[in-house]
């Protein structure tokens, strides 16, 4: 599977470094799925995309030709083979000792609401710092500015037909039991139409905007979570799942 995975990552790479004239990001970051050591199908969280990561690279000054090694860097990257990779959502959540970076995962709404789910849920118990290890997290877009923000539109683009066979692939491969978007429909539309999934758009909720079923996993996408309601939402979320 992560043969195939890195082959189609590298298409995207291999695009966006032959049309970097079309977009405004001048730096970009790659991302892959990654797996929790502990994971045992109930979760899977999805995002956007990543907001700056560690494989970066300036589009210009690449070849279509280095698509491959990008894209291989990429994977070890999130595999991390001496420890579980996911732990470094609980290795920073409250900053990270002696560095500039103040970056601390406590502060994001979106591990926040990751974290609440898996208590939620019974997956995990979420005092032990290996919570996040119960889980896959994977992002609609894998291509994105390497500091910060989204992939702007132009970006998306480029990746999209890729990054839709990704997600494809990875529902295949982790078969997890529930997937919780945190996206927002308008995000989440076009790969679920894509891959022919079919949502529907509770009445009954606030921030859930859409659950689907893909081959026995229930789908759940909610609004991006920032500066919202995180009890509200997640209980939201849960009710769904338990549906």
């Amino acid at each position: 599977m992560r043969k195939d995975e890195v082959e189609t990552l590298a298409k995207a790479i291999a695009l966006a470094n032959e049309n970097h004239d079309a977009y405004p990001e001048n730096e970009l970051s790659s991302f892959l799925s990654m797996k929790g050591d502990l994971y045992d199908g109930k979760l899977m969280i999805v995002g956007r995309a990543v907001n700056g990561w560690r494989t970066t690279w300036s589009p210009e000054g690449k070849a279509s030709s280095d698509a491959m090694s990008l894209s291989k860097e990429t994977l070890e990257d999130v595999t991390r083979l001496n420890r579980c990779p996911m732990l470094w959502v609980t290795d920073i959540w409250d900053g990270k000792e002696n560095s500039s970076n103040k970056y601390k995962t406590r502060t994001s709404a979106y591990w926040r609401v990751a974290k609440k789910t898996v208590e939620g849920l019974n997956i995990a118990d979420v005092g032990s710092n290996d919570w996040p290890s119960f889980l896959v997290w994977s992002n609609l877009y894998k291509l994105s500015h390497s500091e910060q923000g989204n992939p702007s539109g132009k970006l998306q683009k480029i990746q999209f037909k890729a990054c839709a066979e990704l997600l494809l692939s990875e529902l295949k491969t982790y078969k997890p039991n529930n997937v919780l978007m945190l996206t927002g429909l308008n995000w989440a539309k076009p790969f679920l139409e894509e891959l022919g999934i079919q949502y529907s758009k509770p009445s009954d909720t606030t921030f859930v905007e859409g659950v689907a079923q893909f081959e026995g996993t229930k789908i759940v996408i909610v609004q991006h979570p920032q500066g919202k309601k995180e009890r509200l939402l997640v209980g939201e979320v849960l009710s769904k799942f338990d549906n």
